[in-house]
């Protein structure tokens, strides 16, 4: 289970994404600011999503990554649920 401290890491270590998240204005600015963000925390505790996603995007054609990103928020969820669980 993530501790505190790791999910203090990783807010730290992605900052600048969580703050263009809260400040962005407009769909496309917020789109960007999200995936910026899912990127960052999928770079820290989803590694081996992210680096599937990154594979799929290079290799390019309709719906590139499309399946590989929803594993990436799949994976996400998950560490989430888990630090919720710690907290408890």
């Amino acid at each position: 289970k993530p501790s505190n401290r790791a999910m203090a890491e990783l807010r730290d270590a992605c900052a600048p994404h969580f703050d263009a998240v809260s400040k962005c204005v407009g769909d496309d600015a917020c789109s960007q600011a999200h995936f910026g963000l899912v990127m960052c925390m999928a770079a820290k505790v989803c590694k081996a999503e992210a680096t599937v996603f990154e594979k799929a995007l290079a290799k390019g054609g309709e719906g590139a990554g499309d399946r590989e990103f929803a594993d990436i928020q799949a994976c996400l969820g998950r560490y989430a649920a888990k630090a919720r669980e710690a907290e408890a």
